[in-house]
């Protein structure tokens, strides 16, 4: 088992499927992918060009149907970007871990309340 396989199946949180915008900066550069799945510890978001493993960023967006925005420091611990994945229907991209606790505690009553 890849080293990527083994972080995804040793998770800490639990995992809400969801569609939501995400817009995330590296480096200067705004971009903008879904997550398809959200937690207190981090999101995995769909995209044509995941960025390396370990590389540093900050996502912004948006939980559904609420007006409450979170903007969280994360980093990148996974990526999928195997033909494989997209031969099985998965979506290739990354999995994101938050870096900032406070905003994690936040996040954690907000998924409580959806």
């Amino acid at each position: 088992m890849s080293s990527d396989a083994q972080y995804r199946t040793k998770r800490r949180y639990r995992r809400k499927t969801i569609r939501i915008l995400v817009e995330y900066t590296v480096d200067g550069v705004v971009r903008s992918d879904y997550a398809t799945t959200l937690g207190v510890g981090g999101m995995f978001l769909e995209s044509p060009l995941p960025l390396t493993k370990g590389t540093l960023l900050t996502v912004k967006f948006r939980l559904p149907k609420t007006t409450r925005s979170f903007e969280i420091a994360s980093r990148v611990v996974w990526i999928d970007e195997t033909l494989q994945a997209v031969q099985t229907g998965k979506s290739k991209g990354m999995g994101i871990e938050f870096l900032d606790i406070a905003a994690c505690t936040d996040l954690a009553r907000e998924l409580d309340q959806m």
